[in-house]
């Protein structure tokens, strides 16, 4: 349950409860001192404390780009509150929890600051793409764009494929008009058993989002072996029926003793399938290099609105529809297609960790083969998908690439004679390419 005040709407109310735009340096001031006094205080003295200090620090930030440029930022922005069930992991059960949110829909309203006081600005990251909507987004022109290739030779350390039907010949969609039928979760459980009984290593399979992760997980758990298929990090050590052994382990053991565990079964038992989200823990900083991951397994392209994870991207997606022309943004469904593709890239480079490793990046999702999706993807991995007219011809160009590879690989990995240098000329010097690993916005230093 929330109720939502737009950014003009929120400037009233709260002007009635007298934070204005005019006594706000006032109270700004006196939020300092409290602050101040905080972190002075002795611990008999009475002071805030460090929640509270936090609190202060964090509404009076927001504050301060809210009546920014004479209030006109107040229309990038939404006043929120919210109330709901707060659980705890592994709970069903728990207590009515209020939060009040001020949602900045506008990254340009922060943006913009650092864009106007800096010399130069440099965006570098290997997961921006799709890059399209970065300059509308940040509110600046960025002047010279470069996507650069990858580490690896990707020709002999990698193999990206689009899989679009199942081993009985069935569809794979995982759209919401067919997630939900039993015979797509079964053609999918039994593509990642088949396809984790080829790779010789560790396997992570992303979802996009918990609800379908939940959904799809429950047909395929061993009758009688529920207890060994709990939550971490909530994503799931899991067995596709005989395709990898699973890892069990409580979620109360903690982060670091659950990888330790999915360490140690990948090692032992010829691998583990680790079951997860995009945007999640394993996605992002943590390492899964050499036989952790050997494939990454994704598909649904998270378009769809039945998969939208938070309010505040319902907000945002009709943020965009409304200021779309007159601030030149894309349209909702424009702006959520691209962060579900920026996740999705993001989790496909999971099992290349290193210039001499090697994997498998699998679409799991006949909408993959579709040019519209394909261009989504980062410009690396796009080159380089392989589109198999059958499951038996992907399972064979699977296994074909992990003999050709263990073939070359020696005790200590890839072969590096067999690695060439990345050349100056394939990095591309026009500034019409998308960028996927920098980009830069100079400013005229004679001005």
């Amino acid at each position: 349950m929330q109720y939502c005040w737009t950014g003009d709407k929120a400037l009233r109310e709260l002007q009635e409860v007298g934070i204005s735009q005019q006594c706000f340096p006032i109270l700004q001031e006196c939020a300092t001192k409290a602050i101040k006094a905080a972190s002075d205080a002795e611990s008999e003295a009475a002071h805030l404390s460090g929640k509270s200090v936090i609190a202060l620090e964090g509404l009076f930030s927001s504050l301060d780009y809210f009546f920014s440029r004479n209030g006109l930022n107040a229309l990038d922005y939404q006043l929120v509150l919210q109330r709901y069930v707060k659980r705890d992991a592994g709970q069903r059960s728990g207590d009515w929890t209020h939060s009040l949110s001020l949602w900045c829909l506008n990254p340009a309203v922060v943006f913009r600051e650092i864009a106007d006081k800096a010399m130069s600005v440099i965006l570098t990251s290997g997961t921006l793409s799709p890059m399209s909507s970065f300059s509308s987004e940040l509110g600046i022109q960025f002047e010279t764009c470069m996507e650069a290739p990858h580490v690896i030779d990707v020709e002999s350390q990698l193999l990206a494929a689009v899989v679009s039907t199942g081993p009985g010949n069935y569809p794979l969609n995982a759209s919401y008009k067919t997630a939900d039928g039993y015979a797509f979760q079964d053609e999918l459980g039994a593509s990642l058993e088949e396809i984790c009984k080829i790779v010789p290593g560790g396997a992570l399979v992303f979802f996009p989002c918990y609800k379908l992760m939940e959904k799809l997980q429950k047909p395929w758990e061993p009758r009688g072996n529920q207890d060994s298929f709990d939550f971490i990090l909530k994503g799931y050590y899991n067995s596709i029926s005989q395709g990898k052994k699973p890892a069990p382990c409580k979620i109360k053991r903690g982060k670091k003793r659950g990888l330790r565990h999915f360490y140690t079964q990948e090692t032992c038992n010829g691998g583990a399938a680790f079951l997860a989200v995009c945007r999640g823990k394993l996605s992002e900083g943590i390492d899964f290099s050499d036989e952790n991951a050997r494939v990454v397994v994704s598909f649904a392209l998270s378009s769809e609105l039945q998969f939208i994870r938070h309010d505040i991207q319902v907000a945002q997606k009709k943020y965009n529809d409304t200021y779309s022309l007159s601030k030149s943004l894309l349209s909702g469904n424009q702006w959520y297609c691209h962060q579900a593709f920026r996740a999705l890239n993001q989790a496909a480079g999971r099992c290349i960790r290193h210039r001499f490793d090697y994997g498998s990046v699998i679409f799991m999702d006949e909408r993959f083969r579709e040019e519209r999706n394909i261009a989504y993807v980062s410009k690396w991995l796009r080159k380089s998908i392989k589109q198999y007219d059958s499951f038996d011809k992907s399972l064979e160009g699977l296994r074909s690439f992990f003999q050709d590879v263990k073939e070359r690989t020696g005790p200590k990995g890839i072969n590096t004679s067999e690695i060439s240098d990345i050349k100056e000329e394939d990095i591309p010097s026009t500034n019409q390419e998308v960028l996927s690993k920098g980009a830069v916005k100079r400013k005229n230093t004679n001005s």
